[in-house]
């Protein structure tokens, strides 16, 4: 059986572990032990203190096979994103040069700054704290889930 739960600082390893095999380029989760350890730190934070709508909150959540007790997969909810450090998001393309005419049909791959915020990540603030609240509960009450990679070959 597959749970979410609150990371814990004994997923350190684990995450590393995860970091290496999604390769170069996840920024969520970097090959880097000490950033690592500060998302863990950051997430425990998060969680044990008081729900503050003027700071960035992280809160990580492992999906851990209970069968083998190990973390497998990584996801986590931001409560506000921007404040302290630039958020970007990118959007791949393609652009398209094209005229019947002159027998021209040329694609070009484009990269675009697609979002800047610097406000809550995606809810009104006041469902912000509802939100956290909920997040809260699940550090109390695991949530059972079927298998995702069942069936998969």
């Amino acid at each position: 059986m597959m749970i979410i739960r609150p990371l814990v600082e004994t997923d350190a390893n684990a995450l590393l572990d995860l970091a290496h095999k999604a390769g170069v380029g996840f920024t969520s989760l970097p090959a880097d032990p000490d950033r690592i350890v500060s998302k863990i730190a950051a997430s425990l934070s998060a969680f044990s203190g008081q729900v503050d709508l003027n700071s960035e909150q992280s809160y990580v959540f492992g999906l851990e096979d209970t069968q083998t007790s190990q973390v497998v997969g990584i996801c986590g909810i931001e409560s506000t994103i921007g404040l302290s450090s630039p958020w970007y998001s990118y959007r791949i393309g393609t652009l398209v040069h094209s005229s019947r005419e002159l027998s021209v049909h040329n694609t070009f791959p484009t990269l675009a700054t697609y979002y800047q915020r610097a406000a809550s990540s995606s809810w009104p603030n006041f469902q912000n704290v509802l939100k956290a609240r909920l997040l809260l509960r699940c550090v109390e009450y695991p949530m059972p889930m079927a298998n995702p990679l069942s069936g998969m070959v």
